[in-house]
C-alpha cells in the first residue's frame, strides 16, 4: 500500500511534462504525469511498463493518436513513445501517442 501511494505521489507531483513545440491535435493534454518510451505491454493482465514504470491498465483503455481519439491497445507497438496520465490509484485509462520528434523535458529541475 505504501509503494503504490509513493508511486502515485511520483507521478502526481515530480514528473508532469509540457507538450513542446511539435503540433500535436488538439484533444491531446497540456502536461502528461508518465512520458516515455513503451517498453512491455501485456493485455492479458493489464499491464504496460513505460521507461521504468510498471503501471496497470483498463480494460477498456482509450488510445489517442495523432490521427484518430478512437484507437485500441492493438495500436500499441514497443518503442512508440506515449504520455498517459495515471489517476490517484495508478490506473491508466488513456493514452497518447506521441509523435517521434516530440521533446521529451528533462525529468531533473535546474
Amino acid at each position: 500500500m505504501i509503494k503504490r501511494t509513493l508511486l502515485a505521489l511520483l507521478l502526481c507531483c515530480g514528473f508532469m511534462a509540457p507538450l513542446s513545440a511539435t503540433e500535436v491535435p488538439d484533444y491531446y493534454p497540456k502536461l502528461f504525469m508518465v512520458f516515455g518510451t513503451l517498453h512491455n505491454i501485456n493485455i492479458s493482465d493489464g499491464s504496460l511498463t513505460i521507461d521504468d514504470f510498471r503501471l496497470r491498465m483498463t480494460n477498456n483503455l482509450r488510445v489517442y493518436t495523432t490521427t484518430t481519439q478512437f484507437g485500441t491497445v492493438q495500436l500499441l507497438q514497443e518503442g512508440m513513445l506515449l504520455g498517459a496520465r495515471p489517476d490517484h490509484q495508478g490506473i491508466v485509462k488513456e493514452l497518447w501517442v506521441l509523435p517521434k520528434d516530440y521533446f521529451k523535458p528533462s525529468r531533473t529541475r535546474p
